[in-house]
């Protein structure tokens, strides 16, 4: 423990501030973003845009102190959310979104006459996928349609509301689904003139308008199954005509749509294996005119976008696809393994390299933990116990984790602005100029794995330059405690390499011995990596060590590996958990009779299943979590088709005793471990029937439980809940630890 320094405390995460959502200027010279703080008095985020401009009088990559340019509400009782910052063509305007007139609206802010931002779009509807006509005279956005004027009829109940679709709810919605259709509108930015673009009963997403202005392609899901399926197309309009057409033919998902420099094809994700369960998502090309997709990253064994999960994040940028200026290139963002990272694919040759920092280690060097200390300090056991034998990753202080980046290239050289974070800082926004001529050759002789690839790329090009723009909590991280997370490689029972990580307590004494957590994630297809965790830091400087680990199906490691879930929840992912357990035992500083476990969503699913079938564990803390899949199908916003392709196809009526088996539910008579349930009231992703079903059987088997109900709350009340019942769920966490493991 650092002298002068404190343990992190609860109030530190009001303390944080989250950076996301970056903008470039089309010549290279001006970064927006969005910068988000917490409000204690207000029980609420506040949300701003920031920008930084190149300095006129230098060459290079030299910016300017970051500014915050929008003021939003300076009302004492709502609090200003402010996002999407978008320049136009000619760089010389910003727009974005804010709610300062109610809902959320798209406003413009003049950059070359300064002055305050002006409302562009008017109405009860929130905007959203906001984007400028190449000529900047039009933004093209999403909207929901205007609701119809209805006659006031006396006496007629509000209280009543029919249902006729299928998705009728949504996590984050708290009332029914509003059944109108989401669809694109164009607006003239001088005038205010808005027109419809898309009509029909389907909802509509990520316009993109062509380089001539003359299209704009979206993504929507047109089909009569749409509300089962729910498989989008792309689809170009042409805006003199209003003609649609479907470039794409319904045998994948395709989403996030952008043209070429050119016009001539449109780039997007997806695949063309609709029905493969947990398939990866590729990048395509498809003539803009219409033809076959052609997949550029079939040999890419790796999960697009950013999937590193984090308590510590407000980002709602985008990981590409952007294509180079000169149509060569497409860069993209994606996770590998604890890491994301942006790449680049070759659209001639499908070549794809790795695009990073300068300096940048090379995360695939391994030390075998075989024959020398390790810095687990385990009690190595003979070869009957492969779980506890861990090879040790090095790595170095470079931000490993880049949630979303904004592109251009249309100036003298390509500018990247991306947002960076890391185990130790949670983000903040990095600028880099060019990408090097000549590529690094990765280092050969990889620590070859037992599922999984170490390494996806042979080549990585640096970026030629890389600053930091912002130190947005350095006041904060400067001040407390930080146990750094250790990454390690060990063994399931089938001899399937798993990668985990442990957070030593603050103040570690190696002659002592400390309670710990193992904490699980969501998902599955989620990962753990090298990401900053509030919650794993406020355990460590409570005298607690942390160990977790990416078990099967997780994202990161690859399509096979990923798969491993489908149709096996609790089977061999239990096992990868347990072995992660037994690597705990083999810790010497580890009190292996005061061990808890703590999980959320498919997390709080492996909790309830692991108390269940063993008694590892002296403590447990189970979060939003999943105790009965048969009754989840029918009450989950997306238990209808998730959890059916999920298992592998199994519907209620075929296999309703496997889905009992495989329910936690089943197993409460096994149960003895206290553990203590906390769940949203709102939450449709895993509703509140699945606690209350698990505490009352619980508690009428004379079990040690408690469940503590959030209202208001949903699925996200551990990343984006209101502040003060963040504090209450890890205040109510951190009691039943200490009062079972201490």
């Amino acid at each position: 423990m650092e002298k002068g320094k404190t343990p992190v405390t609860f109030e530190d995460l009001w303390r944080l501030k989250f950076v996301g959502d970056p903008d470039v200027s089309p010549d290279g010279n001006k970064i927006a973003w969005v910068q988000t703080s917490i409000n204690a008095d207000k029980n609420a985020y506040e949300s701003n845009i920031w920008m930084s401009s190149k300095k006129t009088e230098e060459s290079g990559i030299s910016f300017e102190n970051p500014k915050r340019i929008t003021y939003g509400m300076k009302s004492p009782d709502l609090a200003a959310r402010e996002g999407s910052p978008r320049f136009s063509p000619d760089g010389k305007c910003l727009a974005f979104t804010s709610n300062r007139s109610g809902q959320n609206q798209i406003w413009i802010l003049d950059l070359a006459r300064g002055g305050e931002a002006r409302q562009l779009t008017q109405g009860e509807e929130g905007k959203s996928g906001i984007t400028w006509s190449p000529d900047g005279s039009h933004i093209a956005f999403v909207c929901r349609e205007p609701k119809e004027k209805e006659e006031e009829e006396p006496h007629k109940s509000k209280d009543v509301t029919v249902v006729t679709k299928l998705r009728y709810k949504a996590n984050g919605v708290p009332y029914v689904v509003d059944p109108r259709p989401r669809q694109i509108f164009m607006i003239n930015v001088e005038n205010g003139e808005q027109r419809q673009l898309t009509f029909g009963e389907y909802d509509c997403y990520s316009p993109v308008l062509s380089p001539d202005g003359k299209s704009i392609a979206f993504n929507s899901c047109r089909e009569p199954d749409c509300e089962i399926e729910g498989v989008p197309d792309i689809w170009v309009l042409t805006l003199e005509t209003g003609e649609m057409k479907k470039l794409t033919d319904g045998r994948g998902p395709a989403g996030s749509p952008v043209y070429s420099p050119d016009g001539e094809y449109i780039a997007y994700y997806g695949n063309l294996r609709k029905d493969v369960a947990a398939a990866k998502s590729e990048i395509l090309t498809i003539p803009a005119q219409g033809g076959e997709p052609r997949v550029l990253t079939e040999n890419f064994d790796r999960s697009m976008g950013c999937s590193v999960s984090t308590d510590s994040k407000m980002d709602a940028g985008g990981g590409g696809p952007y294509w180079s200026g000169d149509g060569r290139f497409i860069y993209f963002l994606a996770t590998d393994r604890g890491y994301s990272k942006i790449f680049r694919v070759a659209v001639d040759t499908c070549e794809i390299c790795e695009v990073y920092g300068s300096g940048v280690c090379d995360p695939c060097e391994v030390i075998s933990g075989e024959g020398q200390d390790c810095s687990l300090e385990c009690n190595c056991p003979g070869e009957d116990s492969r779980a506890v034998t861990p090879s040790i990753i090095e790595t170095k202080d470079y931000p490993p984790v880049i949630s979303s980046f904004a592109f251009s290239d249309q100036g003298a050289e390509a500018v990247f602005a991306f947002i960076g974070g890391s185990e130790l800082n949670p983000a903040d926004v990095y600028v880099a100029r060019g990408v090097s001529d000549q590529p690094l050759e990765l280092k050969a002789g990889c620590r070859k794995v037992k599922g999984w690839q170490y390494r996806v790329v042979s080549h990585r090009y640096t970026f030629d330059k890389v600053i930091r723009l912002t130190s947005v909590n350095e006041d904060v991280l400067t001040q407390v405690n930080l146990s750094k997370p250790e990454p390690f490689i060990f063994q399931s029972p089938d001899g399937l390499e798993i990668e985990g990580w442990m957070i030593r307590p603050v103040g570690f004494d190696a002659v002592k011995k400390y309670p710990a957590v193992l904490e699980i994630h969501g998902g599955p297809a989620v990962t753990y990596g090298l990401a900053f965790f509030h919650e794993f830091q406020l355990l460590a400087s409570n005298g607690y060590g942390v160990f977790y680990c990416n078990p099967r199906g997780s994202l990161g490691y690859g399509e096979w590996f990923a798969q491993q879930v489908i149709a096996d929840q609790g089977g061999m992912d239990y096992q990868d958990i347990m072995a992660l357990r037994t690597v705990m035992d083999g810790v010497g500083w580890v009190d292996d009779s005061k061990v808890g476990v703590t999980g959320g969503s498919y997390g709080g699913y492996m909790t309830n299943w692991i108390v269940g079938h063993t008694d590892k564990f002296a403590a447990a803390v189970t979060q939003r979590s999943i105790s009965n899949w048969y009754t989840k199908y029918g009450t989950s916003d997306i238990g209808f088709y998730g959890n059916k392709k999920g298992m592998g196809n199994r519907d209620l009526w075929d296999s309703e005793g496997w889905l009992m088996e495989r329910s936690p539910i089943r197993y409460v008579p096994n149960v003895n471990t206290p553990i203590l349930i906390l769940h949203s009231e709102q939450d449709y992703r895993c509703p509140m029937e699945q606690a209350e079903q698990w505490y009352v059987a619980l508690k009428r088997l004379g079990k040690t439980v408690e469940f503590v109900r959030f209202a208001g709350e949903n699925h996200e009340l551990s990343r984006s809940g209101k502040p003060w019942n963040r504090k209450e769920r890890l205040a109510h966490m951190l009691r039943w630890f200490d009062q079972y493991l201490k």
